[in-house]
C-alpha cells in the first residue's frame, strides 16, 4: 500500500513522465530515505507515514532532483555561501577580510535558519531567489550594526562575542553543518538507582526518552514542545507534572545557550578569567533566566553550566569526557548538581547525529501500546533472543 501511494503521488507530481521514469524516481526516493532517514524509511515501509509528510518529503526530493520532471539538474558551479560573502563586501565596516566575511556568512545562515528553516534549505541548495537573499542580507547587516552599537556601550558584552563564537565553532561546527536532531544511548544514576535509556532530541525543543530494561523499552518520557508526558508499558500516557515536567522541559532545549544568543535577544558578558584559568560568560535571557558558562581556554570545552530561573534554585551541570561525533563535540559524562549537591550522573555510550526523526515522533501518544521501538537496539535484541531460543530448543531424535 505504501509503495502504491508513493507511485500515485509521483504520477500526480510528474504527469508528463513515462512509467519508467516514475518507477526510477520512486526507487531513488526510497534509497534516499534509507540513507538519510532510516527511522522514516521504516515508518514508510510499515505504512505509518502520513500523506502530508510524504508529500512534503517528495517535494523536497524532487526540488533537489529536477531531472525527474524533465528539467535540467541544478548545477553547483556557484557556491551559495560565496554569493552571500560577495554581498557582504558592501559592508566593509563589519567585515574587512575574507575570513571575517566567512564568519559572518555562518552567522547569517544561523540566523536565517532560526527565522525560516525552508529559507535556509533553499539558500544552501541554491534555490533562494537573489532578490530575496539580498533583502535578507540587508536586514541582517542592519541588525549587526545595531548590535555593534549596543556592544560599544558595554565592553564586557563586546569582549564576550569572539569567545562565544570560538566556543561555538569548536563544539558545533559552522552554521551550515549544524545538526537538527540527535540520538543518545546511556545510563543515568540517581543515588543507588541506575537506569538505561535512549534519548532523542530534535530542534528546537522536542524530546523523547525511552527507558530501557534488558534492551527493551519499558517506559517513555517526552516533551512535544508544549507539554511534558510519561507512559509506562501497558499503561495509558499521562501528563508529567511538577519536577519531572520541569526537568523534561529544561532537557528538551536542543541548542546550547550560546548558540544564536544574539538572535533571540540574550545578553552575554565576559566575566573574565578566573584564578584557575577558566573563562566565564554570563548569559541573561529575555525571560529572566540567568546562566554562567565556564569554558576551558585551551580546548574551548564547556566545563560547567550554572542555571537559575526566577523563583527557583541554582542548577549546575558539569561536563567531562568530550568526544567528537561529526561536527558536534559531546560530553559523554554529565553531572547534575542542585544547590551544590550532586543529584544525578549521566554517562553516554553511543551517539548518532541526524538519525532521521520527524516531529510527530515526539507527539503526546494517544494509545496504550508503544508505537515506536528502540531503533538503536530493541529490534536487534528481539532477533538475538529469537535466535537463542531457536538454538536452545530441544532436538527430538527419531529412531526406529
Amino acid at each position: 500500500m505504501a509503495q502504491q501511494e508513493l507511485t500515485h503521488l509521483l504520477k500526480k507530481k510528474l504527469p508528463n513522465q513515462p512509467d519508467g521514469s516514475i518507477e526510477q524516481a520512486a526507487k531513488n526516493f526510497l534509497q534516499h530515505l534509507r540513507e538519510r532517514s532510516p527511522i522514516i524509511a521504516e515508518n514508510f515501509s510499515a505504512g505509518r507515514m502520513g500523506e502530508e509528510d510524504l508529500n512534503s518529503r517528495l517535494d523536497i526530493f524532487l526540488g533537489d532532483h529536477p531531472e525527474y520532471s524533465g528539467r535540467a539538474p541544478r548545477t553547483d558551479s556557484v557556491d551559495p555561501r560565496q554569493v552571500v560573502a560577495d554581498m557582504l563586501k558592501a559592508a566593509p565596516d563589519l567585515a574587512h577580510s575574507d575570513d571575517e566575511r566567512r564568519a559572518l556568512v555562518d552567522r547569517f545562515v544561523e540566523r536565517l535558519g532560526g527565522l525560516s528553516g525552508t529559507a535556509r534549505r533553499d539558500l544552501l541548495a541554491g534555490r533562494l531567489p537573489r532578490d530575496e537573499l539580498l533583502s535578507r542580507v540587508t536586514v541582517f547587516l542592519n541588525d549587526l550594526r545595531a548590535e555593534a552599537a549596543r556592544a560599544s556601550a558595554d565592553p564586557a558584552v563586546a569582549a564576550a562575542a569572539p569567545v562565544a563564537d570560538a566556543y561555538i565553532a569548536a563544539n558545533f561546527g559552522s552554521a551550515a553543518d549544524r545538526v537538527d536532531s540527535i540520538c543518545l544511548r546511556g545510563t543515568a544514576e540517581e543515588g543507588a538507582t541506575k537506569h538505561e535509556f535512549v534519548l532523542f532530541k530534535m530542534r528546537p525543543n522536542l524530546l523523547r526518552i525511552h527507558m530501557m530494561q534488558n534492551g527493551m523499552v519499558v517506559g517513555v518520557l517526552g516533551f512535544d514542545g508544549t507539554t511534558a508526558w510519561a507512559q509506562l508499558a501497558g499503561k495509558p500516557p499521562v501528563p508529567a507534572l511538577g519536577r519531572m515536567a520541569e526537568v523534561l522541559s529544561r532537557t528538551s532545549r536542543f541548542d546550547d545557550p550560546l548558540v544564536a544568543y544574539r538572535e533571540r535577544g540574550a545578553v552575554v558578558r565576559l566575566e573574565g578569567k578566573q584564578a584557575d584559568g577558566e573563562i566565564k560568560l554570563s548569559i541573561h535571557e529575555t525571560d529572566g533566566t540567568d546562566m554562567v558558562s565556564s569554558i576551558d581556554p585551551a580546548t574551548y570545552n564547556q566545563l560547567s553550566l550554572r542555571t537559575h530561573q526566577p523563583g527557583a534554585h541554582w542548577f549546575e551541570t558539569r561536563f567531562r569526557d568530550y568526544r567528537k561525533v561529526g561536527a558536534v563535540n559531546i560530553p559523554f559524562l554529565q553531572e547534575e548538581y542542585e544547590e551544590g549537591v550532586l543529584t544525578s550522573t549521566t554517562r553516554y555510550s553511543e551517539a548518532t547525529i541526524d538519525p532521521g526523526l520527524i516531529a510527530r515522533f515526539f507527539a503526546h501518544p494517544t494509545v496504550m501500546a508503544f508505537d515506536y521501538m528502540d531503533f538503536m537496539g530493541g529490534l536487534a535484541v528481539m532477533e538475538a533472543r529469537e535466535r537463542k531460543e531457536a538454538t536452545a530448543a530441544p532436538q527430538i531424535k527419531i529412531t526406529k
